[in-house]
Protein backbone atom coordinates (compact mmCIF):
# COMPACT_ATOMS: atom_id res chain seq x y z
CA UNK A 1 0.00 0.00 0.00
CA UNK A 2 0.81 3.46 -0.63
CA UNK A 3 -1.17 5.27 1.62
CA UNK A 4 -3.30 7.51 0.02
CA UNK A 5 -6.44 6.65 -1.67
CA UNK A 6 -7.47 8.81 -5.26
CA UNK A 7 -11.07 10.17 -4.08
CA UNK A 8 -9.55 11.76 -1.47
CA UNK A 9 -6.48 13.77 -3.01
CA UNK A 10 -7.38 16.98 -4.77
CA UNK A 11 -7.70 16.68 -8.69
CA UNK A 12 -4.73 18.40 -9.61
CA UNK A 13 -2.53 16.43 -7.31
CA UNK A 14 -4.03 13.15 -8.20
CA UNK A 15 -3.26 14.16 -11.74
CA UNK A 16 0.33 14.91 -11.08
CA UNK A 17 0.87 11.46 -8.93
CA UNK A 18 -0.71 9.73 -12.23
CA UNK A 19 1.82 11.40 -14.65
CA UNK A 20 4.55 10.93 -12.20
CA UNK A 21 4.11 7.05 -11.85
CA UNK A 22 3.17 6.15 -15.13
CA UNK A 23 5.34 3.90 -16.89
CA UNK A 24 3.15 2.24 -19.06
CA UNK A 25 2.70 -1.27 -17.27
CA UNK A 26 -0.25 -2.95 -15.21
CA UNK A 27 2.71 -2.07 -12.28
CA UNK A 28 0.97 1.68 -12.46
CA UNK A 29 -2.10 0.48 -10.54
CA UNK A 30 -0.45 -0.45 -7.62
CA UNK A 31 2.15 2.06 -6.94
CA UNK A 32 -0.28 5.58 -7.44
CA UNK A 33 -3.44 4.82 -4.71
CA UNK A 34 -4.73 2.57 -2.95
CA UNK A 35 -8.28 2.47 -3.97
CA UNK A 36 -8.05 2.04 -7.55
CA UNK A 37 -9.40 -1.41 -7.35
CA UNK A 38 -11.91 -1.47 -4.16
CA UNK A 39 -13.56 2.51 -5.04
CA UNK A 40 -15.63 2.55 -8.25
CA UNK A 41 -15.08 6.60 -8.12
CA UNK A 42 -11.49 5.97 -7.89
CA UNK A 43 -11.38 3.35 -10.50
CA UNK A 44 -13.25 5.42 -13.15
CA UNK A 45 -10.56 8.03 -12.40
CA UNK A 46 -8.03 6.08 -13.10
CA UNK A 47 -9.99 5.13 -16.16
CA UNK A 48 -10.40 8.26 -17.52
CA UNK A 49 -6.79 8.79 -16.93
CA UNK A 50 -5.45 5.55 -18.91
CA UNK A 51 -7.92 6.11 -21.78
CA UNK A 52 -6.31 8.93 -22.32
CA UNK A 53 -2.93 7.80 -22.57
CA UNK A 54 -4.62 5.16 -24.54
CA UNK A 55 -5.66 7.95 -26.83
CA UNK A 56 -2.38 9.91 -27.11
CA UNK A 57 -0.86 6.98 -29.01
CA UNK A 58 -3.02 6.84 -31.81
CA UNK A 59 -2.36 9.18 -34.28
CA UNK A 60 -5.50 9.40 -36.22
CA UNK A 61 -8.47 10.50 -33.42
CA UNK A 62 -11.41 8.76 -34.94
CA UNK A 63 -9.00 5.60 -34.51
CA UNK A 64 -7.95 6.33 -31.33
CA UNK A 65 -11.75 6.44 -30.55
CA UNK A 66 -12.49 3.27 -31.87
CA UNK A 67 -9.92 1.39 -29.77
CA UNK A 68 -10.30 2.87 -26.70
CA UNK A 69 -12.65 0.74 -24.07
CA UNK A 70 -15.35 1.53 -22.52
CA UNK A 71 -15.28 1.11 -19.07
CA UNK A 72 -19.04 1.82 -18.57
CA UNK A 73 -18.98 -2.03 -19.60
CA UNK A 74 -16.44 -3.47 -17.00
CA UNK A 75 -14.45 -1.63 -14.89
CA UNK A 76 -10.54 -1.12 -15.05
CA UNK A 77 -8.82 -4.16 -14.88
CA UNK A 78 -11.35 -6.62 -14.81
CA UNK A 79 -9.82 -6.88 -18.73
CA UNK A 80 -6.16 -5.86 -18.45
CA UNK A 81 -5.78 -2.76 -21.23
CA UNK A 82 -3.05 -3.36 -23.71
CA UNK A 83 -0.74 -0.60 -22.32
CA UNK A 84 2.84 -1.37 -22.92
CA UNK A 85 3.03 -3.83 -26.06
CA UNK A 86 3.02 -1.87 -29.16
CA UNK A 87 -0.81 -2.38 -29.58
CA UNK A 88 -1.63 1.46 -29.99
CA UNK A 89 1.57 1.99 -32.13
CA UNK A 90 0.33 0.22 -34.78
CA UNK A 91 -2.58 1.26 -35.59
CA UNK A 92 -0.07 3.71 -36.84
CA UNK A 93 1.93 2.03 -39.18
Amino acid sequence: PVGRNAVDTPPEERQRIFEENWTGSFRWVFETFDDLLTNPEANRMASEFIVAKMKERVNDPEIAEILAPSFDDYPLFAKRPPLDHGYFEAYNR
